[in-house]
């Protein structure tokens, strides 16, 4: 896994969130911690797992951080996705999960989620590209 640009500075992070909250973070830290979870996501069980994880918990976060660091083609992917819940993309992984096994085999919403992983994949390098001169210029790896 790509952890731009320091591990040490990443376990660090990790080990802030894990111990005093995700709201303990400065909002560079939650940019850093919200796009590289949401990388890491995607890249082991493409979006499918982000929506159906704890990852999408932070789904406003996520957004927020994608639109800082002008990912904005993955972004209005996401909107998009966003859409297919009807209004507000359910807080629980539970609810998401729900609403993704109602969707009919062959339906548009269905086939949208199966297929956005090949256009998502490829631009993710450019994304770590961007965290990482992110991190850097906000002095956190």
């Amino acid at each position: 896994m790509h952890r731009p640009p320091s591990s040490q500075a990443w376990l660090a992070l990790h080990e802030k969130a894990s111990t005093r909250g995700e709201d303990a973070l400065s909002e560079p830290e939650q940019i850093w911690w919200d796009t590289q979870g949401w990388i890491d996501t995607v890249k082991e069980g493409g979006l499918i797992h982000f929506y159906t994880g704890p990852r999408a918990d932070r789904h406003d976060e996520t957004l927020f951080a994608l639109a800082q660091l002008r990912a904005f083609e993955i972004l209005g992917i996401l909107e998009t996705i966003a859409g297919l819940f009807g209004g507000d993309v359910p807080y629980e992984a539970d609810a998401r999960t729900a609403i993704i096994n109602a969707w009919a085999e062959g339906s548009d919403a269905s086939n949208l989620m199966r297929s956005v992983d090949s256009v998502l994949l490829p631009l993710i390098p450019e994304l770590a590209r961007s965290l990482h001169i992110y991190v850097i210029q906000h002095g956190l790896g």
